[in-house]
């Protein structure tokens, strides 16, 4: 890598370089030109959020939703993680759908396995799914329901995070 003065950057064409630009000399070309920067880890937005949602609902009820600023185009690692309860010990099953854009990521069911007598039925997941986005803002939502309304299923203590990757 060479070291250029200010004062040299005259003599080169600088017509598609804007002023947020890294500049790289270009040796074959003789020119300045805009450095391609490795994208992983740039972009990098999250959302956490510690209060409970309960609901006995078997409609989606949202939990979290968390909008970007505005990003460019790429493709994205989107992580998920949250804590969870289920008040009913005989049918302890409750579904989560993680959406982003409007367009589902994951429904899952979400067992909570009674590992013994004194179990206090909460458990941690944590997940991630990589996507392709356009420029603009990406909306991630977390939602859960009961699988019926029996009893009560209960989120908190989750967080959405959002990663450019390429």
């Amino acid at each position: 890598m060479a070291l250029i003065d200010y004062d040299q950057l005259d003599d080169f064409n600088l017509d598609n370089i804007e002023n947020k630009d890294i500049l790289q000399y270009n040796s074959a070309t003789q020119d300045m030109e805009p450095a391609k920067l490795p994208v992983y880890g740039t972009q990098y937005n999250y959302a956490e959020k510690e209060t409970a949602t309960e609901t006995s609902s078997t409609s989606f009820q949202l939990h979290q939703s968390f909008t970007t600023p505005s990003v460019p185009a790429g493709t994205y690692l989107i992580m998920w993680n949250f804590t969870y309860g289920i008040e009913d010990v005989a049918n302890p099953k409750m579904e989560v759908r993680v959406r982003a854009n409007g367009t589902d990521l994951m429904t899952n069911n979400f067992d909570v396995l009674n590992d013994n007598a004194n179990d206090n039925k909460i458990k941690s997941m944590s997940m991630r799914q990589f996507v392709r986005g356009t420029p603009g803002t990406i909306n991630v939502t977390l939602e859960l329901r009961r699988q019926d309304s029996s009893k009560v299923v209960t989120m908190y203590d989750s967080r959405i995070t959002l990663i450019r990757v390429l």
